[in-house]
């Protein structure tokens, strides 16, 4: 079956909670995520897969908000979508401002084998005392795939600020991961044997009191890296048993086109752009968005005009009440 879904903001009880009962259901949007929003009013979660469904079963096109999961009755892992025992197919998908008591702020995923690719969590947070790891993601058992994601502005009270891996065996390609923050691993955080590969990525900005980039909290968690930018993440990037990437990786500013976030598009001069790095490959989940602008030219003759009264000695209304407060 095929639900295809207007744009609007859905909320209330009925547009929460959504179960497929283990049927391939396709739900799509018809204009994509920026206009078609599942608001959950901080009172449960946008998705609950956890009827054995398979990759049938897909959901395209959608922002989940303001999911809060806290009540142990219906798992406090995964504030946004929770997928337990299943695999379904997410896909061009935004999760933001969701909250989760355990595990998994925006998205857990718990033995799935799930594809999940264009996804964007953001501003999500996983903020339990003792299960509160991966404030975007995370991934207990199983072997899911996930590509395109976009994980920025989330945290987490433990481990993982953008994504938590326990026990599974993931690949995680062309994504960017940055500003996100945690105890330890600001971006990424393994345990329990998770095996974790790592293709074209961009890791920025995350901070943690240990491991910025990653902190491995057991020695039989292992990652491997390739072609990827590590950049900015803190004096200390790795932390537990975390070891440096390896030698095709870089450790270069990646020039995102706005310095204090929010657009992660990178400019042409990018060492993440294919003819800038020996890979010659695109690192991250975008690419080029801009330009940066050369150095400007050397002035040319001048000459000195007339006096004319300074314009800073003119006396101006006081702005002590009336004017506009500027802009930060």
């Amino acid at each position: 079956d095929t639900v295809l879904v207007t744009p609007g903001i859905y909320h209330g009880n009925a547009n929460k909670r959504l179960d497929f009962g283990g049927r391939a259901i396709r739900l799509l949007s018809e204009q994509g995520a920026a206009s078609t929003v599942i608001d959950c009013e901080l009172a449960g979660r946008g998705f609950d897969f956890n009827d054995g469904e398979g990759p049938g079963a897909i959901v395209d096109g959608f922002t989940i908000r303001n999911g809060h999961v806290f009540y142990e009755w219906e798992s406090f892992n995964g504030g946004g979508i929770r997928v337990s025992g299943a695999s379904p197919t997410l896909r061009n998908l935004v999760i933001e401002a969701c909250r989760a008591k355990g595990a998994g702020g925006g998205l857990v995923l718990g033995n799935s084998q799930s594809q999940v690719s264009n996804l964007t969590l953001r501003d999500n947070e996983a903020y339990g005392q003792v299960y509160g790891n991966g404030g975007g993601l995370a991934v207990f058992g199983g072997a899911p795939l996930l590509g395109g994601l976009l994980i920025h502005d989330n945290a987490a009270l433990e481990e993982g600020g953008a994504a938590y891996f326990s026990g599974s065996t993931t690949q995680l390609v062309q994504s960017t991961l940055s500003d996100n923050s945690a105890a330890r691993g600001g971006a990424l955080a393994l345990a329990y044997g998770a095996q974790l590969t790592l293709q074209r990525l961009i890791v920025s900005f995350n901070g943690a009191a240990t491991g910025g980039a990653l902190y491995e909290a057991d020695a039989p968690s292992t990652t491997t890296w390739s072609c990827s930018d590590i950049f900015g993440n803190g004096a200390a990037p790795y932390g537990g048993h975390a070891q440096a990437p390896g030698a095709d990786c870089l450790a270069e500013d990646p020039l995102y086109c706005v310095i204090t976030g929010l657009d992660y598009e990178l400019a042409d001069a990018s060492p993440c752009v294919p003819e800038n790095n020996a890979c010659g490959v695109l690192m991250g989940v975008y690419g080029v968005g801009c330009t940066l602008t050369a150095n400007p030219p050397a002035p040319g003759s001048f000459y000195l005009a007339p006096n004319h009264p300074n314009p800073f000695s003119i006396r101006r209304p006081s702005c002590a009440s009336a004017c506009p407060r500027p802009r930060r």
